[in-house]
């Protein structure tokens, strides 16, 4: 049988702080000048044109909420 591997809190608490302020920090940037970031998503071209704005700020609320999730 396999073994189940536990992490010592303190470890568990660094990798989520860690964790979240990647994605929060990551967000905070696309936030900062959100019409940059569409251009670059649909400079990537892997999405019809009319899809851009939508994923741009879908992918920012991911990470926002991915940033809070990670606490709760």
């Amino acid at each position: 049988m396999g073994r189940l591997v536990t992490l010592d809190p303190a470890l568990r608490l660094a990798l989520r702080a860690g964790l979240s302020l990647l994605f929060a920090t990551s967000a905070w940037h696309k936030l900062r000048d959100v019409g940059a970031f569409r251009a670059a998503v649909e400079n990537y071209r892997l999405l019809p044109p009319v899809w851009a704005v939508p994923f741009a700020a879908f992918l920012i609320a991911a990470e926002s909420g991915l940033a809070v999730a990670l606490w709760l």
